[in-house]
């Protein structure tokens, strides 16, 4: 392993089976270390900035031990005649598993996201084959990159077997790991929407027919209650517009003259927000918010102040309300 660490800057020459597996042996080890040191401090409620040091050492370690196993990975192949190009092939699927796991964080589009596991699932197969080149014992002569190590001679018999088995032990699991990646992508694709959890809603319709059995009875729960008069707020009853697709609560403020109009229609945007988020904890409210998406409805809340009667008015769209609820 010193002679790795030591040519760390260089990818010329060859590295040996035997130097290259007590490198990447190290390199676990500290991997599990950490993992097992994060895990260890967040059963015993470690604060989220002691989590984010272990995290922050973990990275610097990865950037500083980079160069190393590049180079290494690199003259490993030289020692099996192969070119060192070929470690490329990580950074691609490096890529294209990012860009699979961004696409499901923010909803990309399904096409996309199959598209993007395929590649990472083919980049992956690709890597499978370079791998067991890696883990294969290089040949004993001089080649295009070199003399041969001296352990390339000494490695016994017993070593060669113990390779072999981890050769085949992580080209299995690599195997399934991509197996695993592409049936999920693929099933979570035509599964996604069937399923709706509490907080997830239906894909908007853009038909001009809306069913009144669904709008209008959710309408009436509305204003079952309505009016309401809380101190100087007088909730009236709610109405639909299907021409602008929007449901429009109705308030009626009396303070007798003492209310800023400006600074409350600053504040308006802000209450709407606000009550689109209250209603998205209540299971009861939040059933109500996915019917008004379904149908692609936004709502506005409409304030009539009095004793000037002057109008003051803010509205969210339905994207607008899922935005909300995606937070």
């Amino acid at each position: 392993m010193g002679t790795c660490i030591a040519k760390s800057f260089t990818a010329e020459g060859r590295t040996s089976l035997v130097q290259y597996a007590c490198l990447t042996s190290f390199q676990w080890l500290i991997c599990l270390a950490l993992v097992v040191l994060g895990v260890v401090s967040m059963s015993r409620g470690a604060s989220s900035d002691a989590l984010t040091i272990i995290g922050l050492i973990g990275l610097a370690y990865l950037l500083v031990s980079l160069p190393t196993m590049w180079n290494a990975t690199i003259r490993r192949l030289h020692d099996i005649s192969s070119s060192g190009g070929s470690v490329a092939v990580f950074v691609l699927h490096a890529i294209f598993a990012v860009g699979t796991v961004t696409s499901w964080r923010f909803q990309g589009d399904g096409a996309l996201t199959i598209a993007l596991t395929c590649f990472a699932a083919g980049t992956l197969l690709w890597a499978l084959f370079i791998i067991r080149d890696l883990w294969t014992l290089g040949c004993g002569v001089e080649n295009d990159y070199g003399l041969p190590p001296s352990e390339n001679e000494e490695t016994p018999e017993g070593v060669r077997t113990l390779f072999k088995y981890i050769r085949v032990g992580i080209i299995s699991l690599l195997s399934i790991w991509g197996l695993l990646m592409v049936v999920g992508t693929v099933c979570g694709y035509f599964v996604k929407g069937k399923k709706a959890s509490p907080t997830e809603y239906p894909v908007e319709r853009h038909s001009r027919y809306i069913p009144d059995n669904e709008l209008e009875t959710a309408l009436r729960e509305v204003n079952k209650t309505c009016p309401q008069k809380y101190g100087p707020i007088t909730y009236e009853k709610a109405e639909l517009s299907r021409e602008e697709r929007i449901l429009q609560y109705n308030y009626t403020v009396d303070l007798g003259g003492e209310l800023d109009i400006q600074k409350f229609k600053t504040a308006l945007k802000w209450e709407l927000t606000s009550m689109v988020e209250q209603m998205k904890r209540d299971p009861k409210t939040l059933a109500f918010l996915n019917v008004l998406l379904r149908n692609n409805f936004g709502i506005r809340a409409r304030y009539v102040i009095k004793p000037s009667n002057e109008i003051v008015q803010d509205e969210l769209s339905a994207r607008e309300i899922r935005q909300i609820l995606d937070k």
